[in-house]
């Protein structure tokens, strides 16, 4: 059996869907004493934020199931996919607790096991935080692994969700399309050599580029994982009271994807689209390629922020000076809260 069939599904395929989640949170905290649940229905903040004194630590938690074919990739693609929430919220990670989940009639010490934590602890290192601990559990239907990862705000700006302005700039700095090449990986053994761009994708660190943006105006920021391109874009909407247009043609893509034009649809595409579709006006067909790109879920995927018109252009050089890509997909405007108008 191969690592990556290891999971019934792959990467972000478990998450639960974001209406249930929002229930979820809604319900908690109508609780007495609850508000900062409340508070957490309407902003799904990508990181927990706690002050002890004058000093504040940000911390956040996800797991993952096999999504690539070597075990150690995809150690190092978890790491970073956990970390990316920090960055989005402008953080820098310090430590981190492991959660491991080994399936029935798999030693916790096998080669596998070994292969992806030593994968995630090399990433975690490369970025500056130590493994400290975790739990792990044998005799699970699934291979998973996530962690709980801790850090300290970065100098400068706080990054978060609530604040995009009519008139920002939208701009994302990664291409789209991780879950393609996944479901491509997961169910054709003749495309295991296939997409390598997105695997160096998603082994490309978010860290340079929130170190950038933390030190720029920067009025809203998400990373763009779980609920997809429209599902982390409606959230910044929600969160900041405002509206949006976004040009399809505009959007990025890996270019190893492209060519695949009926990438079928995953249990979580589904759940996103039943989320974020009714916020949202198509002004042109998708096809299925699209409909994934803009849908599915990504595994360490890019950065999503919402700029200041003035200051757009620097932060487009700026974020390719250090090494990252930056794509401007459209504009932040008035309207009702969360809406989206997808162009052609």
């Amino acid at each position: 059996m191969r690592f990556i069939d290891l999971a019934h599904d792959g990467g972000c395929s478990k998450k639960a869907p974001a209406l249930q989640l929002r229930e979820l949170l809604g319900a908690v905290g109508a609780l007495q004493g609850a508000a900062l649940m409340q508070g957490m229905s309407k902003d799904f903040p990508d990181c927990g934020v706690f002050e002890i004194g004058n000093q504040t630590f940000l911390s956040t938690v996800d797991v993952v199931l096999p999504m690539t074919i070597s075990p150690r990739d995809f150690g190092r693609v978890t790491a970073l996919h956990v970390l990316s929430d920090l960055y989005a919220s402008g953080g820098v990670p310090r430590f981190a607790l492991c959660f491991l989940g080994i399936p029935t009639g798999m030693s916790a010490a096998s080669t596998e096991a070994v292969e992806a934590l030593s994968g995630a602890v090399e990433e975690l290192s490369s970025e500056g935080a130590v493994l400290v601990g975790g739990h792990t559990l044998t005799d699970q239907s699934d291979f998973y692994l996530g962690f709980s990862a801790f850090g300290e705000p970065m100098p400068g700006r706080a990054l978060h969700k609530r604040s995009a302005q009519p008139g920002d700039i939208l701009i994302v700095t990664k291409p789209l399309g991780t879950s393609v090449a996944i479901g491509r990986w997961k169910s054709d053994r003749l495309a295991e050599k296939d997409h390598e761009d997105v695997l160096q994708g998603m082994l490309h660190s978010n860290m340079k580029a929130a170190q950038f943006l933390s030190n720029n105006v920067v009025n809203a920021c998400t990373d763009v994982t779980g609920y997809g391109l429209l599902g982390h874009l409606y959230n910044i909407m929600y969160a900041s009271d405002t509206a949006c247009k976004i040009s399809a043609s505009q959007v990025p893509i890996y270019g190893s994807v492209r060519y695949h034009l009926n990438p079928g649809n995953s249990r979580q595409m589904e759940h996103n689209i039943e989320y974020v579709l009714p916020h949202v006006k198509l002004h042109t067909k998708l096809t299925p390629l699209m409909e994934s790109v803009f849908f599915d879920s990504e595994v360490s995927g890019g950065l999503l922020i919402s700029v200041p018109r003035a200051v757009s252009k620097r932060i487009v050089k700026g974020l390719s000076s250090c090494g990252m890509a930056s794509h401007v997909i459209g504009e932040v405007c008035s309207g009702d809260s969360g809406h989206i108008d997808l162009l052609g």
